[in-house]
């Protein structure tokens, strides 16, 4: 696995600069496709959940259990204490080697770019 340093320096600001117009703009596409298609998830999946604001609202907004996945331990910090209580699971894994302990019905992948 590569090392995650440069975006892990980021994790204290990642928030603030990025995290918190990409998630309502993912939040309101979410919200918007769901309802257009009936979409019901059992279970879900947080590719390069960042700070965890995705998997935190899909555990909590649709009750299902999330992977939360990143590379960053400092990214699965934030997201292991933001969702705490939940039922999100904070995996450590680089996404071009995906391994998934349970099979999930949906993935968010959301970019900063």
């Amino acid at each position: 696995m590569l090392p995650a340093e440069p975006y892990s320096l980021l994790a204290p600001h990642y928030e603030r600069f990025v995290g918190g117009s990409q998630f309502e703009r993912a939040r309101r596409n979410f919200e918007q496709a769901a309802r257009r298609n009936s979409l019901h998830i059992a279970c879900a999946a947080d590719i390069g959940c960042g700070p965890g604001l995705f998997a935190r609202y899909l555990a909590g907004h649709c009750g299902v259990p999330v992977f939360a996945v990143d590379r960053s331990p400092e990214m699965l910090a934030l997201t292991s204490r933001r969702c705490s209580g939940l039922p999100v699971r904070a995996l450590m894994q680089d996404i071009r080697a995906l391994d998934l302990p349970l099979p999930v019905d949906f993935i968010a992948m959301l970019s900063s770019h």
